[in-house]
């Protein structure tokens, strides 16, 4: 079966969002993502918020040479955004300032993703207990003190992505996704998950964040890195082209 296509856009958003920048952030949205920001209890909650949803709609115009404001979506019944008409499948996660955006350029052809910012967790041996395998738990245990927030961020990355290219999100266990263990410093989903052949990689993009992507029935994968920058003024992404660092193939 040939290799499945994913183009991943990481966008970097401003640290902090000025109020005149709120206001310009929902000239671009939807009255639904205008309420949804204005739940935020405070301001610059809702300017992260709406920021991510302007990278999003930014990403995706450019995917589709679409007019960012005409991008319409919907929710599945398990809560997975798609586009409305039906179009490519995307998937969008974010971590304090920095954005991910996966698009599938194959048809038919699910994909989830996840980024997360590598941070100390107060109860880490709490969370592996209950979210992973006796396995992967033991694994995690025998890692250096110094590396094993890293190698629990590669795994739990992983898994979040592969149960968003399921199409269940966080709804199915952690658990219920098998994981190779890391090797090179990347963690690979197994290549079969139940009836489906699903495959994913887990690895670092930059010293703080670690990002996976996942696809749903393919054993392998081709992924495109796009970075870039939210200028929020302007309504538009500034692409890196330099740090754009073309394929990646993962099986």
């Amino acid at each position: 079966m040939k290799a499945g296509e994913v183009r991943v856009w990481l966008i970097a958003l401003p640290a902090r969002i000025a109020a005149v920048d709120r206001s310009r952030l929902e000239s671009w949205l939807s009255p639904e993502e205008r309420e949804r920001a204005g739940r935020f209890a405070d301001g610059e909650g809702a300017g992260r918020w709406m920021a991510g949803r302007l990278a999003l709609r930014l990403a995706l115009a450019r995917e589709l040479e679409a007019d960012p404001r005409s991008l319409r979506f919907r929710t599945d019944a398990a809560g997975r955004p798609a586009l409305e008409p039906a179009g490519r499948d995307f998937n969008f996660s974010r971590t304090a300032n920095l954005c991910a955006c996966a698009v599938s350029l194959t048809d038919g052809m699910r994909v989830g993703v996840d980024v997360e910012r590598l941070v100390w967790h107060p109860d880490l041996e709490g969370v592996i207990a209950e979210f992973f395998t006796a396995e992967e738990a033991a694994f995690l245990r025998s890692c250096p003190a110094e590396v094993r927030p890293a190698q629990f961020f590669a795994l739990w990355t992983l898994k979040e992505a592969a149960l968003k290219a399921r199409g269940r999100g966080l709804r199915d266990s952690l658990g219920s996704v098998p994981v190779e263990f890391p090797i090179a410093g990347e963690a690979r989903l197994g290549q079969r998950e139940g009836a489906v052949a699903t495959c994913g990689e887990s690895g670092t993009v930059g010293p703080l964040h670690l990002l996976a992507v996942a696809v749903e029935g393919r054993a392998a994968m081709q992924i495109q890195r796009r970075r870039a920058t939210l200028d929020v003024s302007e309504g538009a992404l500034l692409i890196d082209a330099a740090s754009s660092d073309g394929t990646r193939e993962a099986e």
